[in-house]
């Protein structure tokens, strides 16, 4: 019961972070996160059922959560990731010209 209530509170903040970005942000960006997000959503529950189809609970259980983890980090990247390389880029861009 833990896991499908923290995926759901897990997915609303997602979706409520890209609500946000979508208003102050470019749409390359914006489709990079709500791809990220819809891959989440679709793509997790197959592998759930595939994996305990084929191995039992405890191995879907286990592929769920890595496949999670794997999930939440290409958001953050993909959220904070660019934003990082942006400011890099000019910072290092100005001092390069100076």
């Amino acid at each position: 019961m833990f896991l499908p209530a923290r995926e759901l509170f897990e997915s609303g903040v997602q979706l409520l972070g890209l609500y946000q970005i979508m208003m102050i942000s470019d749409i390359d960006r914006v489709f990079v996160l709500a791809t990220v997000f819809s891959l989440n959503l679709i793509v997790l529950p197959l592998v759930a059922w595939l994996a305990e189809f084929q191995s039992g609970p405890v191995f879907a259980k286990g592929v769920c959560v890595l496949l999670e983890v794997l999930f939440d980090k290409a958001f953050a990247i993909a959220g904070v990731g660019e934003t990082f390389f942006v400011v890099w880029w000019s910072y290092y861009m100005y001092h390069a010209v100076l």
